[in-house]
C-alpha cells in the first residue's frame, strides 16, 4: 500500500477541455457580475484640486527662500498630511452641510448623530495626494451619491484653507 503520487502535467492533459471552459465562464460571469454591481451601486468621485506656492517666505525675515525639489515634496507631503489630519476631518464631518446629507444619515442612531464613525468612514472614503511634479494637491471623496461627494470634499478643503490661513497668521504674530 504504497503513497500514489500525482502527476499534474497529465492531470491537465486530462482536464484541458474543463480548465478552458471554466476559466472562460468565469471571467464572463466575473465582468458580468461586475457591470452589474456598477449599474446598480454606481460609485462617483469628486475631487478638489488645489495649488500650494510652498514656503515662498521666512515670515520672521520677510526674505524669499531658495527652495529645491526636495524641500517642495517634503512641504507637499506634509500638505497632504495636514489635509487628512484627524483634526481636519472631524471639524468636517460635524460640518453643518456635512451632516445634512444623506452620507452623514448613515450614522445616525438612537442617541443622534455619532461622529466618530461619521470620522471612520470619512478617512476611508477621503484620500489626498500631491499631483505628482506639480505644485498642485487633490483631494477625492468617493462614495454613492454625488451631491454628498461634494459636499464633503468641498467641506474638508474649505477646512484645510481656513487651517493653512490660521497657521500663516499665527507665523506672522
Amino acid at each position: 500500500m504504497g503513497l500514489v503520487t500525482i502527476d499534474p502535467i497529465r492531470l491537465v492533459k486530462r482536464h484541458h477541455r474543463i480548465l478552458i471552459v471554466s476559466v472562460i465562464l468565469g471571467a464572463i460571469l466575473g465582468a458580468g457580475a461586475h457591470f452589474v454591481i456598477l449599474r446598480f451601486s454606481p460609485r462617483y468621485t469628486a475631487s478638489v484640486l488645489l495649488e500650494s506656492k510652498g514656503a515662498q517666505y521666512d515670515v520672521k525675515n520677510l526674505v524669499p527662500l531658495a527652495q529645491g525639489v526636495e524641500e517642495l515634496q517634503r512641504f507637499m507631503g506634509t500638505q497632504v498630511a495636514i489635509m487628512m489630519s484627524r483634526p481636519t476631518i472631524e471639524k468636517a464631518v460635524n460640518d453643518p452641510s456635512v451632516i445634512a446629507t444623506d452620507w452623514a444619515k448613515q450614522f445616525v442612531r438612537g442617541s443622534g448623530y455619532q461622529p466618530e464613525d461619521a470620522l471612520r468612514q470619512a478617512t476611508n472614503d477621503l484620500s489626498a495626494r500631491n499631483v505628482g511634479g506639480t505644485n498642485l494637491l487633490r483631494l477625492s471623496m468617493t462614495y454613492k451619491n454625488p451631491q454628498d461627494t461634494a459636499v464633503i470634499a468641498n467641506a474638508v478643503s474649505r477646512i484645510y484653507l481656513s487651517e493653512v490661513k490660521a497657521d500663516s497668521n499665527r507665523e506672522l504674530n
